[in-house]
């Protein structure tokens, strides 16, 4: 049986500004998806996009609430709704679409995301966690996930840093993929989930 004991503490004063750093940043606009109350008494979720250029935040907006439904419809969630709220921040790319260096394909994001990490076609993740923490420390979090403007099939999830998630299926009524990817990821940043395919081999 393990047992846990504290090392460390710190208790951080939003107030004291030796603490806080209060430099001017560029104006970032973001939106409740869904609010049940004070930050400090939730568990807040916050959700940025990268590949969705100006033009593109309705369709952000949209994907921030529908995968917000869906992981309220899945259990044990559903149960805990009215523990968590879920924020959204406007993040615009310059161009529509993320990194797939397998196919020798760039595009200009504002997060960096990319498919390939770990040698896998389908992993996304970004090695862009300063650019990425500067923008989401705007608005109280616990916990992120990046909504991918991208038709390949694809996510990622790190115990306690982050979950990112396809946001377009490739053929018509393969939605529901997409929804089963966004919980599955989610599992692993939030509760540190292993993986358990029993559909496959691997």
């Amino acid at each position: 049986m393990a047992s846990f004991r504290e090392i460390f503490t710190v208790v951080i004063d939003p107030h004291n500004s030796n603490e806080v750093n209060r430099e001017q940043r560029k104006k970032i606009h973001s939106f409740d998806v869904m609010n049940n109350g004070a930050p400090e008494h939730k568990v807040d979720i916050l959700i940025l996009g990268d590949g969705y250029t100006k033009n593109e935040m309705k369709k952000f907006a949209n994907d921030a609430k529908h995968f917000t439904d869906e992981i309220f419809k899945t259990h044990p969630f559903k149960e805990h709704r009215n523990d968590f709220n879920v924020r959204a921040i406007e993040v615009i790319s310059e161009e529509s679409g993320i990194d797939k260096p397998g196919k020798n394909i760039w595009k200009n994001t504002a997060l960096g995301c990319q498919y390939d990490f770990f040698g896998s076609a389908r992993y996304v993740l970004t090695q862009e966690n300063r650019t990425m923490r500067d923008i989401a420390g705007t608005v109280p979090y616990d916990f992120i996930t990046i909504l991918i403007n991208d038709d390949r099939y694809g996510g990622g999830g790190i115990y306690n840093l982050y979950t990112t998630c396809y946001t377009k299926p490739d053929k018509a009524g393969m939605e529901w993929q997409m929804d089963y990817v966004y919980v599955h990821e989610f599992g692993h940043s939030f509760g540190g989930l292993g993986d358990e395919y029993y559909s496959s081999q691997v």
